[in-house]
């Protein structure tokens, strides 16, 4: 029964320190935050954020962009014509017409896909992935700033900075290849959706027999704002390197070796090239 009782206590007192530990560490990073949180307020800080929020509005008014064009095909010989509608929808590898066929009397709607491109998806999906990755690493970087890098320690900061900087450099790159491809593409859709200039809906059923012509075209002003919001992502990341360059070794060094270019060696320096004084001999001095 004793050696219950120490059991107990000891299980008990093992859970306090725990308890405690935690307690400590949960201080500390709520202090480290209130120490960092004025990052957020430094250019490349609240850059970061803004491209948070633009990485979103991007990939997500790309994939939620969908087109609807209602069709008409010129039933020849028929008493009326028939309409159609064509849609496409995220990620664009395909669309389905629906339809109904001439000259019968069956009320029953018939589907056809539509084949498209496969620049067309490849384009929007490389530049969802874009928006995706770039939303969760300003996610990371500002998790990062504001509860890992300790302001009174400058190797950390400027060796973090380092890799941040190359990082966007990347980004860069990825962002201008995203939008361009998506933009390119973004027009072949537009094309698809046009019944009088679609090669893809002109090989159907009903268009290979009848001619089709748009009654009512799609609105693309949702594609259209993801564009622009992927060339606002390339912008933002391109103006941030400059904030991101500033903290790094190399633009400190570049100063340095600048300002002594300019004004010279330091002091310590000069004390340093001396030549050393010899000894004075047979007690001269």
């Amino acid at each position: 029964m004793l050696g219950f009782r120490v059991g107990v206590g000891f299980v008990s007192l093992v859970k306090f320190l725990d308890w405690i530990a935690f307690q400590r560490s949960c201080y500390t990073l709520v202090k480290n935050s209130a120490r960092n949180g004025r990052v957020l307020k430094e250019p490349k800080g609240f850059m970061r954020i803004i491209q948070w929020f633009v990485a979103i509005l991007a990939f997500g008014t790309a994939t939620a962009f969908s087109s609807l064009t209602a069709v008409t095909i010129d039933c020849t010989g028929s008493i009326s014509n028939e309409t159609a509608t064509l849609k496409f929808s995220y990620p664009f590898a395909s669309g389905s017409l629906t339809y109904r066929s001439c000259n019968t009397s069956s009320s029953a709607n018939n589907m056809q896909n539509i084949p498209l491109g496969g620049n067309i998806s490849a384009s929007v999906q490389f530049f969802v992935f874009v928006g995706v990755i770039s939303f969760l690493y300003t996610l990371m970087s500002l998790g990062i700033y504001v509860f890992k890098i300790d302001p009174a320690n400058p190797p950390e900061r400027e060796s973090y900075f380092k890799v941040d900087f190359v990082i966007s450099v990347v980004f860069v790159i990825f962002w201008i290849a995203g939008a361009g491809a998506w933009a390119a593409a973004l027009n072949e859709l537009k094309l698809a959706s046009d019944a009088s200039k679609s090669a893809g809906l002109k090989m159907t059923t009903p268009c290979n027999m009848y001619k089709c012509y748009t009654t009512k075209s799609s609105e693309f002003g949702e594609a259209n704002a993801s564009v622009v919001f992927g060339f606002l992502n390339w912008f933002l990341w391109s103006t941030n390197l400059w904030f991101l360059y500033k903290d790094t070794p190399w633009f400190k060094g570049q100063n340095n070796h600048n300002r002594s270019s300019k004004y010279g060696a330091s002091p310590e320096d000069q004390q340093s090239s001396l030549p050393p004084q010899q000894p004075p001999i047979n007690g001269e001095y």
